[in-house]
């Protein structure tokens, strides 16, 4: 389904004939005691193939699809010797268009989070975490007044926690 010009600054919904994408996604996992590390990474090439009175669609790249994703964690927990875990993760999600005709570009952005768990007896802990914590702005959406919509801004919580494991 792609936006298709309607007349003037109009469009409507209709389907397209496919939407071609390959990608590749790698995943590494590295444990050394109570330390554990974490990296992710997603490539995707889409391309919109359409015709007829889509065809303006064709081999455009569709909307909000980020080409390059990654994060990576580091997490530390040592339930046994120490009380308190935690973890960083630091995102990126690339560029990606906002309209279907990739007119409109919504910025790459880096996001970072953290979290810390402090655990006061068996199954009960307080969690302090921590999102986008340099409050980056993550562009979500550009209406078509220009105006940018971010993503979640900078938020905190601070929580109490009963696990039953």
């Amino acid at each position: 389904v792609g936006f298709v010009a309607a007349g003037g600054r109009y469009a409507q919904r209709q389907n397209v004939d496919a939407i071609a994408a390959k990608g590749i996604e790698a995943a590494i996992d590295v444990y050394l005691g109570a330390v554990a590390m974490r990296a992710r990474y997603a490539y995707t090439d889409a391309t919109v193939r359409a015709s007829g009175t889509a065809a303006a669609l064709n081999g455009k790249v569709p909307a909000q699809i980020a080409r390059h994703i990654a994060s990576a964690t580091l997490r530390y927990d040592n339930a046994d010797a120490f009380p308190i875990s935690g973890e960083v993760t630091v995102r990126y999600a690339g560029a990606q268009n906002e309209d279907d005709l990739g007119l409109l570009r919504l910025a790459d952005a880096v996001t970072a989070d953290a979290a810390v768990h402090l655990r006061l007896r068996e199954g009960l802990f307080v969690d302090l975490r921590g999102e986008n914590l340099f409050d980056a702005l993550v562009p979500a959406s550009i209406s078509s007044g220009g105006i940018v919509e971010r993503a979640q801004p900078r938020t905190i919580w601070l929580g109490l926690r009963l696990d039953f494991r």
